[in-house]
């Protein structure tokens, strides 16, 4: 449990040692009454208990806020009176810290009642999570932990199974066949989760192959050094021996220049950035960077190099992001983390960490980014249904969050589990992974010139040498230290021997003795000095009068009555001690609580100048110390000494000057070792996905995700019974059965998939999966190219794979594919993923196989007949000419009625009468609306439900709620649906912004107005001259739907602050109306935009005033879910030659803006998806430029940036849509200008992404 409590006293460390019997029997015996007792025990400095739960408000007050893009932040900054500031300018973020004893919360009801905030919210703490304690999973009888030697190691690369597990083997699904490949790494077979058969872990047993099937995948690939995840995490110690071949490092950057050479904010960010430190280190010794080390382990080790481990993608390249360090981290260095993994080219994201406090901030940057974000599922221990009790990020509902539980290796969830808010499940128990390369110092000699010191952290009185002679065990040791302190058998120094146990010397726990035998046995004259508990020591007269000091402190750490933390080392005795060094004494410090709570005194650093590292709970399983012995290092006292250690707990230091202090004793501790805990489990599933995407580059986030769990192996062992269920989805991620198309799930279908098979290979079969809505119809033809036999079968989603023994009646229909094409048709009776295999019956041959889908449902009307509703509860039909078809269906019970469909707009009809209540409306699961049917006189036919979606396959449903319109006064409360119409939008779909919406800012005097004819019931009005507007959005074009009356006045209305963009739009009528489309933007460049709407306190002439309001904004985006993304010309993605300038402008887009005028000067840029726009600045100094589009020129004439009058974020230029991939565009100055243009200058503001 060395990370349940990251930090405890040492007192409390003693404890335990003693409790679990591990000091020599001499000291078993009853302590005497002056013995501190553990409550009174000191605290380690900077300690905390890793049982405090994140999410409160941390003590440094820190608060994110989310600012509308057109704030102010610095303005936000002042009124809150924020001591401390930091912009996440990318993500319209800041960070405030304030100052102490300031009312947070009231500077968080101050700022989210600002309308200039989206929402600010506490900067919670994030922290690691715990390492688990390990399961008894067929434990051996001589299962202790310990790191395997090579001996366990396999042999000529071929698997050594130790022993064959006792247990029975789980129904885990057998993949197909394939040609391990075994890596000749050292400790390769103790990684179960990457490969078992049986062999002992660590003592312990799990069943037969629940592993990841690693080396079958490693036959197709073992990753591209293209792919790059990003840790974020503690840091990672990139020299590691294992780690070092595969850290990512920027090409961009020079390290140790002091320079930001790729202009992207961050000096010296040559292999990562340490968000914790704010620097470029991503490892420190004093940080307790293990659980980054150890995900970069399990996730990326190299592999084939005689050393170590393997991992599972050891072809990738990982980015070390340090976001935490002993004491945890904040979510907003996790914002900005994710903002440089995606900007520098990471595509997974690997986090191991969680927070129980739902944080908006945290959700936002995931939802904007590209990458996959693979997330522990939750802390180990409470609360471990993650269903009941969400950690995040892994709850969110985010399209692009992998959430991972542990698995042990019997296949039993560990720790964690989930059916809802769990994706899949990934080993945890027993891990065997790189651990930081550091030998913990326990000994140092320190010379100035003026002073010598020996400090042994050790106690000489445990420094074991293995002879029987318990003086003869300790004395080589001691003598070397006296010898260097210039004690010599031909000149006897006089020697000043102070006690500082705090017990007496009668104690079985005193070392007085041995050190009086040591003393003698060195021929020494000596004094000794009893220092009573809780006392200060020898005074600086006292010590001055002897040539040497010799300071033990035993067993002790610190008496304290009042049950404060305090030192055996008191602060008199410090001074007194550096008083007497500076004037030239020898000083022998030692004892294992000698320098305890004291770590990062003046004492320490600056007179024996050590820096404190951790204490040794901090490596291994558990609690036991794991250090066994310490060696002498070369040129120092102890050079070639070895020294056995007994088992308490020691401090690890290190010199911070070697020209002073030098370590002479260190542990020599292994660089890999076993842990267990949840949080582990993300690294594998990071590691698979990073497989994926090293196959299929282009894959999105979501298909990446997808794949990752319909290819996770099914176990059985996961079942719930109690709720009837899998949990963790019923699988634990699969490398082979990832990366493989020779079994369920293969790869994702396309319109047109080519292939081929070949039987000499063994490669027979083919598999790929599509997704299915319920009612969708497949359309699938298979063509062998050379007249090759092909068989084409299609399976149900209940397939786990082709060797299951049911397969065959799994299958929904074959055809075989011979003179003519091989073709079936299907349509879906339930929505899941079903699989495609394709079987070759020959020698070789390559084939095509095309797709079609018919989608369910689409546009039209479904009457209350229609066979496409489905009907729950006891509707009846009643008939009328009036209705639509004749008929309505009416209900007056509990019941509902739903329609999936495909399209981009739904509306629901009924009949409207003194009978009907409230129904309920549910769009793709989620309540959309409450209306009334209730009418005092019939109307039929009648709109009650409409709603514009982006185009894709949905749901709706009406529910009777048993609800009356009060305004029937008389319980009625029957429902009825008409008819359903589906629209497909004409190429686009609607959404409707209220004037409450985040989008809107309003500057001035503006009242809310309530009444029921405006749109949402609500709008915004004012009378005041300039007051104004601003909507922000992203689509294609805007409508403003506002009232007009007698007494309105006139608005300019001005699109991206184009003046040429102006427009005065007269609200005047000669009566009221509501919801007027007044204003239409016409077609725009798919893109972001702002529309600004200020009252010019002017009218018509009939007008009886100046009343001006906005109601609602209707924004319209392209139907196809085509994303976009924004790449400012500071991206590092965007490459310039030659020459460039930038100018900093709020009227550019993200702030900034490059120029040239010289002729050749270019601009590159590389990106993925289907369309790219250039956006720059335009004037009356503005040339030409040519632009090429995967090398081939994409403008028959040279594009003109001139324009009479400077203008800002114009898209000069919009590509024709491009096959989904990746593509490079090309810009070049042309040197070419118009005639009437004065200069030659291009702008480079930013590039707009389709995907």
């Amino acid at each position: 449990m060395k990370r349940k409590v990251a930090k405890r006293s040492f007192a409390m460390m003693l404890s335990a040692s003693l409790a679990l019997g591990l000091f020599p029997s001499a000291l078993l015996a009853e302590a005497e009454p002056n013995v501190a007792p553990v409550d009174e025990a000191p605290l380690l400095q900077n300690s905390f208990m890793a049982t405090e739960k994140p999410g409160k408000l941390p003590a440094g007050q820190r608060i994110i806020v989310k600012y509308k893009p057109s704030a102010d932040y610095a303005r936000l900054q002042a009124v809150t009176s924020a001591v401390y500031s930091e912009s996440l300018s990318r993500l319209h973020m800041g960070v405030l810290e304030l100052a102490p004893g300031a009312d947070a919360n009231a500077v968080l009801a101050n700022l989210n009642s600002n309308p200039d905030v989206l929402y600010a919210e506490p900067d919670v703490k994030i922290l690691k999570h715990a390492s688990a304690p390990p399961k008894q999973e067929g434990v051996s009888s001589t299962g202790q932990g310990s790191v395997p030697d090579a001996g366990t190691a396999f042999e000529a690369g071929q698997p050594k199974v130790d022993s064959v597990s006792p247990k029975a083997e789980l129904g885990a699904t057998v993949s197909a066949a394939a040609i391990p490949t075994y890596p000749d790494d050292e400790y390769f077979s103790s990684q179960w989760g990457l490969h078992y058969e049986g062999q002992s872990i660590d003592g312990s047993y799990g069943n037969y192959d629940v592993d990841i099937d690693a080396p079958e995948a490693w036959s197709i690939t073992k990753g591209s050094q293209d792919t790059i995840v990003a840790i974020l995490d503690t840091g990672i110690d990139i020299n590691h021996p294992d780690l070092a071949a595969n850290v990512w490092r920027n090409p961009n950057e020079i390290p140790g220049n002091l320079i930001d050479d790729d202009g992207n904010g961050f000096i010296d960010d040559f292999t990562g950035w340490n968000f914790y430190g704010n620097n470029s280190e991503p490892y420190s010794i004093y940080d307790d960077d293990f659980y980054g080390t150890q995900t970069a382990g399990i996730l990326a080790a190299k592999d084939n190099n005689f050393t170590g481990i393997s991992g599972v993608a050891p072809g990738i390249r990982y980015m070390p992001l340090k976001i935490m360090g002993a004491d945890g981290g904040y979510v907003s260095d996790a914002l900005r983390a994710i903002d440089y993994a995606e900007r520098m080219g990471a595509k997974i994201a690997n986090i191991s960490w969680s927070t129980e406090s739902y944080s908006n901030a945290l959700k936002d940057a995931i939802d904007a980014s590209d990458m996959l974000f693979v997330a522990s599922a939750g802390e180990d221990y409470v609360n471990i249904n993650k269903d009941e009790f969400p950690e995040y990020p892994a709850a969110y509902d985010s399209d692009n969050i992998l959430s991972v539980a542990g698995l042990g290796m019997d296949g039993q969830f560990y720790n964690t589990y989930g059916i809802k808010n769990v994706d899949i499940s990934a080993p945890s128990s027993k891990i065997m992974t790189t651990i930081p390369t550091r030998n913990p110092g326990v000994g140092a000699e320190i010379d100035n010139g003026t002073y010598k010191v020996i400090y042994n952290e050790m106690g000489y009185e445990g420094m074991w040498t293995g002879d029987a002679s318990s003086i003869n065990n300790h004395m080589g040791g001691f003598n070397k230290a006296l010898e260097y302190l210039g004690k010599s058998d031909e000149s006897p120094s006089s020697i000043l021997l102070v006690d500082d146990e705090e017990i007496s010397e009668q104690s079985d726990y005193s070392v007085l003795g041995e050190y009086k035998g040591l003393l003698n046995a060195a021929g020494a004259n000596y004094d000794i000095a009893k220092v009573q508990p809780g006392t200060d020591g020898p005074s600086l007269e006292e010590m001055s009068a002897y040539d040497i000091v010799i300071w033990f402190t035993g067993y002790a750490f610190g008496s304290s009555l009042d049950g404060r933390p305090t030192t055996v080392l008191r602060s008199l005795d410090q001074n007194n001690l550096t008083e007497y060094l500076n004037g030239g004494g020898r000083l022998l410090l030692t004892g294992p609580g000698a320098l305890t709570n004291i770590e990062s005194s003046d004492f320490v650093k600056n007179v024996l100048h050590l820096d404190f590292v951790r204490y040794d709970f901090y490596r291994g399983t558990g609690d036991i110390s794991r250090w066994s012995h310490a060696e002498g290092q070369p040129g120092t006292v102890y050079d070639g000494d070895l020294y056995d250690i007994s088992a308490i707990t020691f401090a690890d230091y290190t010199s911070n000057d070697e020209s002073v202090a030098r370590m002479n004793l260190t542990v020599p501790m292994p660089d890999y070792d076993y842990d267990f805990g949840t949080y582990l489990a993300p690294a594998y599933a990071s590691g698979v996905a990073a497989l994926i995407l090293s196959q299929s580059p282009t894959l999105d986030a979501k298909s990446l995700k997808e794949r990752v769990i319909l290819s996770g192996k099914h176990l059985e062992s996961l079942y719930d019974e109690d709720r009837h269920d899998y949990m963790n989805n019923g699988r634990m991620v699969d490398a082979f059965r990832a990366v493989s198309d020779d079994d369920v799930p293969g790869k994702p279908l396309q319109a047109v998939q080519t292939d081929s098979l070949d039987q000499i290979s063994g490669d027979m079969q083919d598999v790929f999966y599509v997704h299915l809505n319920a009612g969708d119809k497949l359309n699938l033809s298979l063509t062998g190219d050379n007249g090759g036999k092909f068989m084409m079968v299609l399976y149900n989603p209940d397939l786990k794979s082709l060797s299951d023994w049911d397969a065959q009646d799994k299958s929904l229909g074959s055809s075989m594919a011979g003179s003519s094409p091989a073709t079936l048709t299907y349509q879906a009776d339930k929505s899941g993923y079903y699989y495609v295999g394709v079987f070759f019956i020959g020698s070789s041959d390559s084939y095509t196989l095309t797709m079609n889908t018919d989608p369910s449902n689409m546009q039209g009307m479904y009457e209350d007949t229609s066979a496409s509703l489905a009907f729950t509860g006891p509707w009846a039909e009643k008939e009328d000419e009036g209705y639509s078809g004749g008929t309505v269906k009416t209900i007056d019970a509990a019941g509902s009625v739903k329609l999936a469909f495909t399209g981009s707009q739904i509306e629901w009809t009924a009949l409207k009468d003194d009978s009907m209540g409230i129904a309920d409306v549910y769009l793709d699961g989620v309540k959309a609306a409450s209306p009334s049917l209730y009418s005092k006189t019939p109307q039929a036919q009648q709109s009650v439900f409409k709603q514009s979606l982006q185009y894709g396959y949905h749901t709706i449903e009406v529910k009777w709620t048993g609800k009356s319109d009060p305004a029937a006064k008389r319980t009625v409360h029957a429902i009825n649906v008409d008819s359903f119409n589906v629209g497909d939008g004409a190429g686009a779909f609607t959404s409707v912004k209220e004037e409450s919406d985040a989008a809107f800012l309003f500057n001035g005097i503006w009242a809310w107005q309530s009444n029921v004819n405006y749109s949402g019931g609500h709008a915004m009005v004012t009378e005041n001259a300039g007051a104004y507007a601003e909507f922000s959005f992203t689509g294609t074009n805007a409508v403003l739907q506002a009232a007009t009356s007698p007494k309105s006045g006139k608005v300019t209305i001005m699109i991206d602050d184009q003046p040429e963009t102006a427009q005065t739009i007269d609200l005047y009528s000669e009566a009221t109306h509501y919801q007027v489309p007044v204003f239409d933007t016409g077609e725009l460049s798919y893109g972001p935009h702002l529309l600004r709407i200020i009252n010019v306190h002017a009218k018509n002439e009939k007008s009886g005033g100046y009343s001006t309001n906005v109601d609602a904004i209707v924004v319209t985006k392209p139907a196809d879910g085509a994303s976009l993304k924004i790449y400012q010309d500071m991206n590092p993605f965007v490459k310039f030659t030659g020459v460039w300038t930038t100018q900093i402008s709020s009227k550019n887009s993200g702030g900034s803006a490059k120029y040239s005028d010289l002729t050749g000067n270019a601009v590159k840029f590389t990106f993925l998806g289907t369309k790219v726009t250039l956006l720059s600045q335009t004037g009356p100094t503005r040339g030409m430029v040519d632009i090429y589009i995967d090398g081939v020129k994409a403008n028959e004439q040279p594009i003109d940036m001139y324009s009479e009058q400077y203008s800002y974020k114009v898209p000069v230029f919009e590509s024709a849509v491009l096959p989904y991939g990746s593509h490079e565009v090309q810009v070049v100055n042309t040197g070419e200008k118009n005639v009437l243009s004065s200069g030659h200058v291009i702008s480079i503001d930013a590039f707009y992404v389709i995907k």
